[in-house]
């Protein structure tokens, strides 16, 4: 019995998805990625969290050492290139696209570590 399935399965044809159905509304489409991606999303900022503590560590001892209030935000420089993982899950979420949170957010951060540590420097 290999097409066997207890509640029916998806061997049964159906009448599927329109191609060209209207799309809904901007806000009807952002709410519901918004609830079906919800807890991917804490996930992810879970994630941006690591670096986040490392770069509040660093600007806490920064300040303690150096004693000078400028220097404290020094090392949130360093978030930036970790923007770009967060900002290109996101996107593809936003777009309706799949991502892996960890490895999609690591290969962002290896790709634009240049542009978005100049971005970092100018913000």
């Amino acid at each position: 019995m290999s097409g066997f399935s207890l509640f029916g399965g998806y061997q049964k044809p159906g009448p599927g998805v329109n191609k060209d159905a209207p799309q809904k509304p901007p806000v009807q489409r952002f709410f519901e990625v918004l609830f079906r991606k919800f807890f991917d999303l804490v996930k992810l900022n879970l994630l941006f969290l690591i670096p986040f503590a490392v770069a509040a560590i660093l600007s806490y001892l920064v300040g303690r050492i150096t004693g000078q209030s400028f220097l404290w935000n020094l090392p949130f420089v360093l978030l930036s290139p970790f923007l770009a993982g967060l900002t290109f899950v996101t996107r593809n979420y936003a777009r309706e696209e799949h991502a892996f949170i960890a490895s999609d957010f690591k290969d962002a951060v290896l790709l634009n570590w240049k542009q978005f540590s100049i971005h970092g420097i100018i913000c």
